[in-house]
């Protein structure tokens, strides 16, 4: 009896231990961000590969931050980054776009907000790789992320976050 108590409450435990890690995991940006993108309402069409589980998580980090994502699942990602142009130095796992732009990989909804008002003259905005700690990535942020932007001006620094 003693041994199937522990059991219980060790799965009790690990249970509430995920649940914790789910929402601090998801919930990485203050609610200010929230709120202004609620109001945009915007469709952010995320093409993946079928498999990438954290490219779902992205999408999830995108709905939660009040963007309408539909999921594109796509057999070869490269032709969808050749079409879209992605310069090769920032590509990263998914390509979304909202409004005509381009958003290569994990980047933090800031700075979809940013380019979404600002309206600047590029293709797209990049946090190349797979950083740890990026929305829809595991793990903690270590140091800051510098977010590219791409277009016929070439490959410039956008943001730092």
């Amino acid at each position: 009896m003693k041994l199937k108590v522990s059991k219980i409450f060790l799965a009790v435990l690990i249970s509430f231990l995920l649940l914790g890690a789910g929402y601090f995991f998801f919930s990485r940006t203050s609610n200010k961000t929230v709120e202004k993108s609620k109001s945009k309402a915007e469709e952010i069409v995320v093409y993946k590969s079928p498999n990438c589980q954290c490219c779902e998580f992205w999408a999830y980090y995108a709905r939660r931050n009040g963007y309408k994502v539909k999921i594109v699942n796509v057999d070869n990602i490269e032709e969808i980054k050749k079409k879209y142009s992605v310069p090769a130095s920032l590509q990263a796992c998914h390509t979304s776009i909202v409004k005509g732009y381009v958003i290569e990989g994990h980047v933090p909804i800031e700075a979809v907000n940013k380019l979404l008002s600002e309206k600047p003259k590029v293709k797209g905005i990049s946090l190349p790789g797979m950083p740890t700690g990026s929305p829809g990535m595991g793990g903690f942020k270590k140091g800051l992320f510098e977010i590219y932007s791409f277009g016929e001006g070439g490959v410039v620094r956008y943001m730092t976050l």
